[in-house]
């Protein structure tokens, strides 16, 4: 349905802008984040696509020109995330500059740090 249609779009989207597993292509994977987060209806998929394009902007990370202004413009239509992925973005995304960096989360690696995530995502939690 369209539900699971809007969550492989933000996964693909998030998984283009880094680079993560598949060939890096920032371009097609804002689209993908920008037309999950432009739905009508709420969804957890719009909600942290929206958070991602907001966090992005405002740290200035994995392409995006850091922007406090556009960060906000994501980020004020949030309505709520899980908060293991406000701690995430608190505890790994520390690099300002523009990089493929997303730090290490005990030990794992990027890949099973996102694979964790989608799983966390998909079961709820």
């Amino acid at each position: 349905g369209a539900a699971a249609k809007d969550y492989t779009h933000k996964v693909q989207g998030i998984c283009l802008i880094r680079g993560i597993g598949i060939e890096r292509d920032w371009s097609e994977g804002f689209e993908l984040l920008v037309d999950v987060a432009s739905q009508e209806e709420s969804s957890d998929a719009k909600n942290l696509a929206l958070h991602t394009l907001g966090m992005c902007y405002e740290r200035g990370v994995f392409g995006f020109k850091k922007s406090i202004v556009k960060g906000r413009k994501w980020l004020d239509r949030v309505e709520s995330v899980p908060s293991f992925v406000t701690d995430y973005w608190d505890d790994t995304v520390e690099d300002p500059g523009d990089t493929l960096l997303f730090g290490d989360v005990n030990g794992r690696s990027t890949a099973s740090t996102v694979t964790s995530l989608t799983t966390d995502l998909t079961e709820g939690r």
